[in-house]
């Protein structure tokens, strides 16, 4: 594992211990920090100590071409709402820290995009579930954050990853920090971070202990997303070797990107209501999935649950004529919100199947 080289300019003295007191507690094993009162003494150390990240108080003015090409540079501020000063990255020196340690490995993945740092030999043992849906409201994102907090109780480290287009993860996970998932597709586009660590420094956990990404501010970043894009999030977060389970929640296509996903399912649950309407949806759905089986010998159907929502009845056996697994039947709430009711279900016995 990799060990940041940080130094930190400060004028205040006391923030400085302070900061210095949490960072080698708690981060020990992932920063070795420098901290320096005295700008020409931190400038001197910066060009023999090989420093990957330099913070400067904004009492200080820096020139960053005299700084070593290897250095990522922000200045510490104390307006959190402060994007860029004198055309440098700032980070909001008066929040968490761990906070502050995320956006320092957010500015060092972008400066060290040849290292390789945490990556483990082959792939890891991450168990992919993905959550579709071939009618509207039937509720698949709610039973997928329900299966991720489920996941979560049972003690597995769980990334919930949604990926809709109009997605809104923070409608069942809330968490501090600035990133989100669009800063993680232009870092896979731009090909110029340090994607492992990237990954780290924009993640948020949700109390329940799931891990996910904030949605992308613009609707647009989730469409442009490509085959190869999906591949190369996928291929870094198994080698990475940090979920036992990445729950996935999307939208229900044949679009490259759906199907690169869902052949590296270990699960496909399919969330339906229980109507004739559903069934007959459900059925086309899987007349193509058996199509694309033959074709090219993917094993969909073998992958395949279905999961009744937001239904009081036991749904007839002809919407299931294949007999696909099901995970079992989740009733129908009233007047509970989104979030409640995927709390509710994650203490249901649902999702053992695909355990």
């Amino acid at each position: 594992m990799i060990r940041i080289k940080l130094a930190i300019l400060e004028s205040d003295k006391n923030y400085l211990e302070k900061i210095m007191t949490v960072f080698n507690s708690t981060f020990h094993d992932k920063l070795e920090v420098f901290s320096f009162t005295d700008k020409d003494t931190a400038l001197n150390v910066l060009a023999s100590s090989r420093i990957d990240v330099f913070i400067a108080s904004e009492d200080f003015h820096i020139e960053t071409d005299q700084l070593p090409g290897r250095c990522a540079f922000a200045y510490f501020t104390e307006s959190n709402g402060l994007d860029t000063l004198y055309d440098q990255r700032t980070i909001c020196k008066f929040q968490k820290a761990e906070l502050i340690y995320k956006e320092i490995l957010s500015i060092f993945s972008e400066k060290s995009g040849g290292i390789i740092g945490y990556k483990k030999d082959g792939l890891g043992e991450v168990s992919i579930l993905t959550f579709l849906s071939s009618s509207g409201g039937t509720g698949s994102s709610t039973t997928a954050a329900a299966c991720a907090m489920h996941l979560s109780k049972q003690g597995k480290k769980v990334l919930y990853l949604n990926i809709e287009q109009f997605g809104c993860a923070n409608l069942f996970f809330n968490a501090e920090g600035q990133y989100h998932l669009g800063d993680v597709l232009f870092a896979i586009k731009s090909k110029k971070s340090n994607l492992i660590l990237k990954l780290e420094g924009t993640v948020k956990q949700d109390i329940s202990g799931v891990y996910f990404y904030e949605s992308c501010k613009l609707p647009l970043d989730v469409y442009e997303i490509k085959e190869e894009d999906i591949t190369k999030l996928l291929d870094e977060l198994e080698i990475a070797g940090t979920y036992d389970y990445i729950v996935v929640d999307m939208n229900l296509s044949f679009h490259p990107v759906s199907l690169a996903i869902m052949k590296r399912s270990k699960g496909l649950v399919f969330v339906t209501d229980g109507t004739y309407i559903a069934g007959a949806k459900n059925e086309r759905v899987f007349q193509s999935l058996e199509i694309l089986d033959n074709q090219n010998d993917w094993m969909l159907m073998k992958k395949a649950h279905i999961l009744y929502n937001r239904t009081n009845h036991t749904p007839d056996k002809q919407l299931n004529p294949r007999e696909i697994s099901t995970l079992g039947i989740v009733p129908y709430y009233q007047g509970t919100d989104h979030k409640q009711i995927a709390k509710l279900i994650s203490s249901m016995n649902l999702f053992e199947q695909l355990m």
